[in-house]
């Protein structure tokens, strides 16, 4: 006959019953102490979550105290915690800047990844409306702001850039403070000349604006490829601008002969025969465009002149001799006192043509 021992409960050492000590280790009593306790436990971590989210709610900051208690919830505590404070904020209207930075930092102390919080579904719209607003409106953009900004990939930055730059815009030509604003944002958040679309859409604005403010064309850095010679300026001479360009010409094209000749003809012998009659045609010929040189077109303030590539010819126009000029999307076309046909620059980055005709128009009335 076999005996079987009777179980003790481990936390009370008292006797189970032999089913009691089959299922479970602990006595009923315990067992009811232990879910008070954990009753309890759960009252008061509910009770500290609820206080600490009504106090970053209401004073739009967390402290480090609060990040240090926070820690010890789990995952789904805290990402319930950030929903029910982002919804907090999002009800009083667009986030405001503590807002933004207390969720900002909640996020980065938290371990919380961008997927866990919808980010760029919830949190990112709010944080660049803001941004851009403020900057719009104010004309400046702060370091905290900057900090912000670079977090974020540089889809985001180039699209903020864009509607900032679109807003300034439309107040008509940009102003000293937001010139330099752009610029700062530029130069802050790594951004580079072609993803601004600089020449394009900045420089005629900085130009125009020191022109009209100023009387004078703001100094500038110019670089060349290592194909380009040396530049050989003349006493007092300084470069404004300069960029690729191919150099078209008009000149007279030779298309071939067109033409003909009508009669009779006859064998004369060895497979040669004889035409007899009129012979009628003619050379014909047309005027083009051609390419006649490449290089680097450069504006100083004394002459329009390329700079060329190896095995090609230069050219200089002195801008007292500027007749007239025309500026198209593709290049802009230059015509000598002297000269009846003019030089065609064509350019390849948009934006050039604007910027070469507000500088001769500056240049050449000044000259």
């Amino acid at each position: 006959m076999c005996l079987v021992m009777a179980k003790q409960c481990s936390k009370c050492g008292n006797q189970l019953s032999f089913f009691k000590g089959i299922l479970n280790n602990i006595c009923d009593d315990c067992q009811t102490k232990i879910e008070k306790e954990e009753e309890r436990l759960k009252s008061e971590r509910d009770a500290e979550l609820l206080k600490i989210k009504i106090d970053i709610s209401v004073n739009k900051t967390i402290s480090d105290n609060q990040i240090n208690i926070l820690k010890k919830y789990d995952k789904k505590q805290l990402l319930d915690l950030f929903n029910e404070i982002f919804n907090q904020y999002e009800t009083d209207g667009g986030l405001e800047m503590n807002e933004i930075i207390t969720l900002s930092k909640m996020q980065v102390d938290l371990g919380l990844s961008n997927g866990e919080i919808e980010f760029e579904e919830k949190v990112l719209p709010h944080i660049l409306l803001k941004i851009k607003n403020d900057i719009s409106v104010n004309k400046t953009v702060s370091d905290e702001q900057l900090e912000i900004l670079r977090k974020y990939d540089k889809k985001h930055i180039l699209k903020l850039f864009d509607e900032i730059f679109n807003q300034y815009e439309t107040d008509g030509g940009l102003e000293k403070n937001e010139i330099l604003t752009l610029q700062t944002m530029q130069h802050c958040l790594g951004l580079t000349n072609v993803e601004i679309k600089f020449e394009e859409k900045i420089l005629p604005h900085i130009l125009v604006y020191s022109i009209r403010s100023e009387n004078k064309i703001p100094p500038s850095t110019i670089h060349f490829p290592d194909n380009i010679s040396n530049i050989i300026l003349k006493n007092g001479e300084e470069m404004h601008y300069a960029t690729s360009v191919i150099l078209k010409e008009t000149r007279v094209v030779n298309l071939g002969y067109v033409g003909g000749s009508h009669g009779i003809s006859f064998p004369i012998g060895m497979g040669i025969r004889y035409r007899v009659g009129a012979h009628r045609g003619h050379i014909n010929k047309q005027e083009r465009m051609v390419e006649t040189s490449r290089g680097f077109l450069i504006i100083t303030n004394k002459r329009l002149f390329l700079q060329p590539f190896p095995g090609q010819k230069p050219m200089s126009l002195p801008l007292n001799k500027i007749l007239s000029y025309h500026c198209f999307e593709n290049g802009i076309e230059v015509f000598k006192e002297g000269r009846e046909k003019g030089f065609f620059f064509q350019t390849f980055t948009l934006g050039s043509p604007e910027i070469f005709g507000i500088l001769l128009e500056f240049l050449v009335r000044n000259n």
